[in-house]
């Protein structure tokens, strides 16, 4: 009679682990979800950087360009005044290459503040999941752990 109700109460604890597993398994799911959420947003950040920075490679290039074009045409008529004409558009260019060097770092940080922004997000909800459910955890096997030994 003694051995019946010992099986029975192992069969018990048995059924309580094997629940444990499967809600663990789902919460493992759930992170592994979050992380390739979390690697998608990423992506589609850099993917939004290479284009935005295509962008500015083609609108250097069209200035470039057209820059070619004034030079040439104002050389067959006044050496000197080119001359100083390129003098002066090389500062505007040192100038505004500068200021798309600054443009870009501060996108560059503000983007990483957002990754880091990210990142917190998903450690703060990966701890606030395991604050929560461990509790209840140790509840649900300590309540079953109980049960059978009461029985």
């Amino acid at each position: 009679m003694a051995q019946t109700s010992l099986e029975e109460r192992m069969a018990k604890i048995e059924g309580a682990f094997s629940q444990i597993d499967h809600r663990l398994g789902r919460v493992e799911a759930e992170l592994i979800s979050l992380r390739e959420e979390m690697h998608a947003a990423l992506g589609g950040l850099r993917e939004e950087m290479r284009t935005e920075l295509g962008i500015l490679r083609e609108g250097m290039n069209a200035e470039f360009a057209s820059l070619r074009g004034e030079m040439r045409t104002a050389l067959g008529d006044l050496r000197e005044e080119v001359h100083t004409e390129v003098g002066s558009l090389r500062e505007e260019m040192r100038a505004a290459l500068g200021d798309l060097r600054e443009e870009t770092r501060s996108e560059i940080g503000s983007v990483r503040g957002e990754m880091n922004s990210l990142r917190a997000d998903v450690r703060a909800l990966y701890r606030m999941t395991l604050a929560v459910l461990l509790p209840m955890w140790v509840t649900i096997i300590g309540a079953l752990i109980g049960l059978a030994l009461t029985d």
